[in-house]
């Protein structure tokens, strides 16, 4: 694409000073490491100049410590974490004998001879009502504790107002229908 007016492409990076592929006259790493480096500077980091541990100039990018002293932390936190495991409570025979149970044991007793007998428990059964309580179920349900009662149905006599005048629906379908007619439809 030719250059329509205005001042001419860049070729060199403005951060680094070679050539290649530029975006606004800047390699698109180089511009992202100067505006870190900016926000940085406004914040107040001043990053590193030497290792934390040992003074050694060499330290990695976005470290505070060199390799060798990185690897000495992190076989000092594996040994610690490897003491701790070994410290860890030790697991005993659940009887009483003071047995140490072997690592990655997952029961509670040593051996069978450990470990107490138990009589078997029997099933529970379904508690049933007494067929004089029982008005339309076979068995006895029991309702959640927090549910609603069940609304009793009315008891005694309706009082209608004088106002309201009551009718008898006739019934619909083969329910209206007498045995003859049903037989004969």
């Amino acid at each position: 694409m030719a250059n329509k007016g205005g001042a001419p492409r860049a070729t060199k990076c403005r951060f680094c000073g070679e050539g290649g592929e530029l975006i606004k006259g800047a390699h698109k790493a180089c511009k992202n490491r100067y505006m870190r480096d900016l926000k940085r500077e406004q914040k107040g980091y001043t990053p590193p100049a030497a290792c934390e541990d040992c003074g050694s100039p060499e330290i990695g990018f976005r470290s505070k410590v060199c390799e060798a002293c990185r690897k000495r932390r992190q076989t000092k936190l594996k040994l610690a974490w490897r003491a701790s495991k070994r410290a860890a409570k030790k697991k005993v025979c659940a009887c009483g004998c003071g047995r140490e149970l072997p690592r990655r044991f997952t029961g509670k007793y040593f051996e069978a001879a450990c470990k107490p007998k138990v009589a078997p428990k029997p099933k529970k059964r379904r508690q049933y009502k007494p067929a004089s309580k029982i008005t339309n179920t076979v068995f006895a349900t029991r309702e959640r504790p927090y549910a609603e009662p069940r609304p009793r149905p009315l008891e005694g006599t309706v009082i209608v107002p004088p106002n309201i005048e009551v009718k008898r629906i006739p019934p619909v379908g083969v329910a209206g229908f007498d045995f003859e007619q049903y037989r004969n439809s």
